[in-house]
């Protein structure tokens, strides 16, 4: 009797280390499982960049002395589906944890005259935020003599990727003009972003 009480006490716990290792095995397997898909994510998505543009409105600029505003405006942008529409549904917007903005350029897109134009404007500012603080591109010196049309390199983007978690980014301009204006002008901003992982 005792034999055999013995017997099933070292079968148990043969039975019980096996489900141990079973277990630990299958851990460190489903481990590596996660591992492998998040490399496997990181192989499929590669770096890129995508334009991003909007249209603002340059209000009556009165005063030489102090910024003014050149206009705002609030864009929805779904990182989630153009990261989908870049790699084939391959990965989502999770996979991108840095955005950089690398240049802006400002068009006027209503007639020009000497009284009316960029070149009113010694620099620009382009402010980026989610409802808190801003964070604050520039300034920009505008080129001597640009009208119409003008871009600027950025150097030192800081990753602007927490302010894409909603579905609204807001976007102003301001600068020091140089000179007043006489009528409010349009304009589009565009700025390239580089997507990184």
């Amino acid at each position: 009797m005792i034999l055999c009480v013995l017997r099933l006490y070292s079968r148990h716990k043969k039975i019980t280390q096996m489900k141990k290792k079973l277990l630990a095995a299958f851990a460190v397997s489903a481990l590596l499982g996660l591992s492998s898909c998040d490399k496997a994510e990181k192989l499929l998505f590669k770096p890129f960049e995508s334009p991003l543009s909007f249209d603002i409105t340059i209000p009556v600029v009165s005063s030489t002395s102090t910024e003014t505003s050149m206009g705002s405006t609030t864009i929805s942008y779904n990182v989630d589906s153009l990261v989908k529409a870049k790699t084939n549904n391959a990965v989502d917007g999770s996979i991108v944890k840095s955005m950089y903005i690398q240049q802006i350029a400002i068009t006027i897109t209503d007639p020009v005259d000497n009284n009316n134009s960029l070149s009113n404007f010694n620099y620009v500012k382009m402010n980026v935020s989610q409802g808190g603080t801003p964070y604050v591109f520039g300034p920009f010196n505008v080129t001597p003599g640009a009208m119409i049309q003008d871009s600027y390199s950025v150097s030192n983007s800081p990753n602007i990727r927490p302010f894409f978690n909603g579905s609204a980014v807001s976007f102003s301009l301001v600068g020091q003009a140089n000179k007043v204006t006489t009528h409010e002008m349009h304009a589009r901003v565009s700025a390239t972003i580089k997507f990184d992982k």
